[in-house]
C-alpha cells in the first residue's frame, strides 16, 4: 500500500477499505509516494534575433503618404551564470525587447509590442539545462512563430529535433513538453471556472520573470487563487506539494460533481413543482370534502353489529319457540290426562256410590221379570252366599268387605266393587308417585312454569331482536352517507398518493452515484488534509529562513525601514516596517517590486544552496528602477543582486534598466549590453 494511502486509511480509521482508498487516489491521479525534488539548472546561453525595422520618415513620398524607412535590426548576445544587465540611457531603446524575446523563446508565449513583433524575422535562443543545449529556432511569418526546438551537442553539432510548431499555441505546447521533463517539474493541478485545469511550464516560467505589470502576486504572474502558494511549495522543495495540489483539485472536482447532482435534483424538483402544487391542492379539497361528512366509522360498526345480532337473536328465538311448543304440548297432554283422571275418578266414585246404593237395597222383586224375592233368598246371601235376586254364588272375599260380587264376575268388575266398598267406607287408596291426579298436577305445574319462563325469555329476546332490527334499518338508511365517506376517503388516498409520487425522490442510480461521490470526497479530503500537514511541516523551517533572507535582501534593495517579513505557506507575506505590520498587497508598487525580487532571489539561492527544490535558477527583471527607485536604491539592488548571483555558479539574473550610470563599474563588459546615448540596442 502506498504511503499516502496508508495515512488516509489510518485517518479514516478503517471506515473505507484499503483497496477503495488506493483506487480513489489512483483515479484522481494523485501521486501517492513523493520524492524530495532537486533543482535543475537553467541558463540562457545565447540570444540572437534579426529582422527589419519599419520607421516613419520625416518627409512624404510621392503619394503624399508618410515615408517608410526600412532598417535592418540584429542582436546577438552570449551569456553565462551571474548577474547580466541590458540597458539604455532612455526608454524605448530595445532593452525590454531583449527580455521579451528571451521570455518568448522560453515560454512559447509572446508579449512583444505588435510593431516590434512584426519587425522580427528570425529568433534563436539557446538554453542550457544542466549541460544539455536546447536550441529554440524559429522564423516569424506574419507575426506567427514557425520553427522547432532542438537538442544539440557543443558548437551546434549533433542536432536532434525535439518539437516543431507553427502557431503560438503549438509553440507553448512544444516548450511545455521540452522543459517540464528536463526540469523534473510536476504539473500543477487546480480548479478554475468549474473545471479541473493543469498549469505547467507557462505557470512555472511566469515565476522566473518580474516586471512592473505583474506585482499583484508575490510569485509569478498567473493570477488565480492558489497558484502562488503552489509555486512556493514547488520551489521550496516540499515533497508532497504536487500531491496536495492534486488532492485539493480532486476535492473541488468531486464537490462540483455533487453540486451538479444537487442542481439536477433541484431542476427536476422545479420542473415538477407545478404538478406537486396541483396534487397538494387536490389533497386539500379531498380533506375538506371528508371533513364535511360525519364520521360513520363507529356507527357503521354498531349497525353491522346490530345486523349480526338480529340473526343471532332470531336463531335463539327459534330455539326457544321449539322448547316452548314442546312444553306447551306437555302441558296440554298433562291437562288432558288430568281431566281424564278426574273423570275416571268421578266415574269410579259414582260407580262406588251406585254399587253402595244398590248393595244397600233390598229388592222385593226381580227388576226384569218381577218375580218376588223371598226372605229365604235374602237369608241365603249371608248364609249360603247367593244373590237374593239372581241366586248366583257370591265372592266370599268381596262379601267380607260388604261388596256383593258374583264369583263369576269379571276381574275388573270385582276390583271396582272392592274399591267402591273401600271408598264408601272412607278409606284412602295409596297411589305411586307417578300415578294419579297429584302426579299429573305436578307434571302440569312444572310444564306450565317452564313454559312461562321460556315464554318470558322469548318475549325479552323478541324485544331485543326488534330493537336490533330497528337499528339495522337505521344503518341501511345511512348506507349512502357511509358510501360517500368511503368515496371521500378513497379520493383523499388517491390525491395523497399522487402528491407523494411527485415528491423529489432520488433514483437508485442517483443514490448510488451520490454515495460513491461522498465516499470519494471523504477519501480525497483526508488526502488533502494529510498532504497539507506534511507540506506545512516540511516547509516550516525553510519559510523561517527564507523570511529572514527576504528581509535582508529587501532592505538592501531600498526599504530601510523594513524590520522583518513573514512568508506564509500560501505565498502570503506579512511586512513589518515603520513599527506596524501590513501585508504585501498593501505596500506601494516600489516596495512590492523589491519584495518580489527579494523573494525570487531568496528562493533561487535557497534551492541551489540546499540542493532541494525545483527553482531552475533563472530570473529576469524588467525595469526595476521604474518603480520609485532612486539611483542609490537601484545601485544597492544591483549590488545585492550581483552579490547573490556571485555566491552561486548556478544562478543567472538578467535585468533591463535605464539606470546605466554605474553599470560599467558594477557589471563586467561580458555581462552587460548597454546602448550608446541616444542609440538603440538593436
Amino acid at each position: 500500500m502506498s504511503e499516502l494511502g496508508r495515512a488516509v486509511t489510518e485517518k479514516l480509521k478503517g471506515a473505507v477499505p484499503d483497496q477503495v482508498v488506493e483506487e480513489v487516489l489512483r483515479e484522481a491521479q494523485i501521486i501517492a509516494t513523493a520524492a524530495i525534488p532537486t533543482p535543475v539548472r537553467l541558463l540562457v546561453h545565447e540570444v540572437n534575433f534579426s529582422g527589419t525595422k519599419q520607421l516613419r520618415g520625416a518627409e512624404k513620398d510621392g503619394d503624399g503618404k508618410d515615408e517608410v524607412i526600412l532598417e535592418p535590426l540584429e542582436f546577438s548576445w552570449t551569456l553565462g551564470p551571474g548577474l547580466h544587465v541590458v540597458g539604455s540611457h532612455e526608454n524605448l531603446r530595445g532593452k525590454s525587447t531583449v527580455l521579451e524575446v528571451i521570455r518568448w523563446a522560453l515560454r512559447g508565449r509572446c508579449r512583444l509590442q505588435e510593431d516590434v513583433r512584426s519587425w522580427l524575422k528570425h529568433v534563436q535562443v539557446i538554453f542550457l539545462v544542466n549541460e544539455e543545449r536546447i536550441v529554440v529556432d524559429f522564423e516569424v511569418r506574419d507575426g506567427e512563430p514557425v520553427g522547432a526546438v532542438h537538442r544539440e551537442g557543443a558548437e551546434g553539432t549533433g542536432r536532434v529535433e525535439l518539437a516543431r510548431f507553427d502557431t503560438d499555441e503549438a509553440f507553448e505546447q512544444a516548450m511545455d513538453s521540452v522543459m517540464m521533463t528536463r526540469l523534473h517539474l510536476q504539473r500543477i493541478t487546480a480548479w478554475q471556472e468549474d473545471q479541473a485545469v493543469e498549469h505547467a511550464w507557462v505557470a512555472y516560467a511566469s515565476a522566473l520573470s518580474i516586471s512592473s505589470n505583474g506585482l499583484n502576486t508575490l510569485l509569478g504572474d498567473v493570477a488565480f487563487s492558489g497558484m502562488a502558494s503552489r509555486l512556493l511549495q514547488m520551489f521550496v522543495g516540499a515533497a508532497w506539494a504536487a500531491s496536495r495540489a492534486q488532492a485539493g483539485t480532486a476535492v473541488k472536482a468531486t464537490e462540483a460533481a455533487l453540486a451538479r447532482l444537487d442542481q439536477q435534483t433541484k431542476r427536476q424538483e422545479e420542473a415538477s413543482i407545478g404538478k406537486r402544487q396541483e396534487a397538494a391542492d387536490r389533497v386539500r379539497v379531498a380533506e375538506a370534502a371528508l371533513d364535511c361528512i360525519p364520521d360513520m366509522s363507529g356507527r357503521l360498526e354498531e349497525f353491522e353489529a346490530a345486523e349480526g345480532r338480529v340473526g343471532q337473536l332470531g336463531a335463539q328465538i327459534s330455539g326457544l319457540r321449539l322448547q316452548l311448543d314442546g312444553l306447551r304440548d306437555v302441558e296440554r297432554g298433562a291437562q288432558r290426562e288430568l281431566l281424564e283422571e278426574r273423570a275416571r275418578a268421578h266415574a269410579e266414585l259414582e260407580d262406588a256410590l251406585g254399587r253402595r246404593f244398590f248393595n244397600a237395597l233390598r229388592p222385593t222383586a226381580c227388576p226384569r221379570c218381577a218375580a218376588p224375592v223371598t226372605e229365604s233368598r235374602r237369608a241365603e246371601e249371608a248364609q249360603g252366599h247367593e244373590c237374593s235376586v239372581c241366586t248366583n254364588e257370591l265372592d266370599l272375599e268381596a262379601f267380607a268387605h260388604e261388596a256383593l260380587v258374583a264369583s263369576s264376575a269379571p276381574a275388573l268388575e270385582r276390583e271396582s266393587a272392592l274399591r267402591s266398598a273401600e271408598f264408601a267406607d272412607g278409606e284412602a287408596v295409596e297411589e305411586g308417585p307417578a300415578d294419579g291426579e297429584a302426579a299429573l298436577r305436578r307434571v302440569l305445574e312444572e310444564a306450565a312454569s317452564a313454559a312461562d319462563r321460556i315464554e318470558g325469555q322469548l318475549r325479552a329476546l323478541e324485544r331485543a331482536r326488534d330493537d336490533a332490527a330497528s337499528l339495522a334499518r337505521a344503518g341501511g338508511e345511512l348506507a349512502s352517507l357511509a358510501g360517500r365517506q368511503r368515496e371521500a376517503e378513497l379520493e383523499l388516498a388517491r390525491a395523497q398518493g399522487a402528491r407523494d409520487a411527485l415528491e423529489p425522490t432520488p433514483t437508485v442510480a442517483e443514490s448510488s452515484e451520490r454515495g460513491e461521490l461522498e465516499s470519494r470526497r471523504r477519501v480525497l479530503k483526508a488526502a488533502e488534509q494529510i498532504t497539507a500537514a506534511w507540506v506545512q511541516d516540511a516547509q516550516r523551517g525553510t519559510l523561517t529562513e527564507l523570511s529572514r533572507k527576504i528581509a535582508t535582501l529587501a532592505r538592501d534593495f531600498g526599504i530601510p525601514q523594513l524590520t522583518a517579513v513573514e512568508l506564509g505557506g500560501a505565498a502570503t507575506m506579512k511586512v513589518h516596517k515603520g513599527g506596524v505590520v501590513t501585508s504585501y498587497s498593501r505596500c506601494t508598487a516600489g516596495e512590492q517590486l523589491r519584495l518580489k525580487v527579494a523573494t525570487a532571489v531568496a528562493l533561487l539561492d535557497a534551492g541551489f544552496s540546499s540542493g532541494i527544490g525545483r527553482h531552475p535558477g533563472l530570473l529576469t527583471v524588467d525595469s526595476p528602477g521604474s518603480e520609485e527607485a532612486t539611483q542609490d536604491s537601484l545601485d544597492t539592488m544591483l549590488l545585492a543582486l550581483e552579490s547573490a548571483a556571485g555566491d552561486s555558479p548556478d544562478m543567472q539574473v538578467i535585468i533591463a534598466t535605464t539606470r546605466t550610470e554605474l553599470l560599467e563599474e558594477l557589471i563586467p563588459q561580458s555581462r552587460r549590453r548597454v546602448a550608446s546615448p541616444g542609440g538603440y540596442l538593436w
